[in-house]
């Protein structure tokens, strides 16, 4: 539990980070904070920028948080690897409507899996480049003491 509370304040500081980068800078290539077509929907600019800073807050929580799925020792390393691409993509979809990001169509969907597949899949590929160059410093380490 303690562990669990430790990696959701660095969801919160991530999130937190990316709210008020995303919310305090008025176009980064033409993306915004919330979609333009909601903002009007509230009464007060400080409220659409609450619901902004709070779903950026969620979305930093979604990345840390399905992190404990790899911690699940019964389950195979493939299975964990589809449970999380699912619970994360999922999460970030349902986030990303009600922010107004994407809609609700089929079309949108598959264009939300088909980015964050390559995305996944780029992360996914660099952190296996990652390990294996630490197994080779690691062996060469305990080559060289021997």
């Amino acid at each position: 539990m303690r562990h669990f509370l430790k990696i959701s304040g660095l969801g919160l500081t991530i999130g937190t980070v990316l709210g008020i980068l995303n919310t305090t800078t008025p176009s980064f290539n033409g993306s915004h904070p919330l979609s333009l077509s909601l903002v009007p929907g509230f009464s007060r600019p400080l409220a659409a920028w609450g619901v902004s800073f709070l779903i950026w807050c969620l979305l930093g929580l979604m990345i840390v948080w399905p992190y404990v799925i790899f911690k699940i020792k019964g389950l195979s390393l493939g299975l964990r690897t589809g449970l999380h691409f699912s619970l994360v993509g999922g999460s970030w979809y349902l986030l990303g409507a009600v922010a107004g990001w994407y809609g609700l169509s089929l079309g949108s969907g598959l264009n939300f899996l088909v980015q964050f597949g390559l995305l996944y899949f780029t992360c996914w590929q660099a952190g296996r480049v990652v390990v294996r160059r630490r197994k080779g410093q690691a062996c060469a380490t305990n080559g060289s003491q021997a």
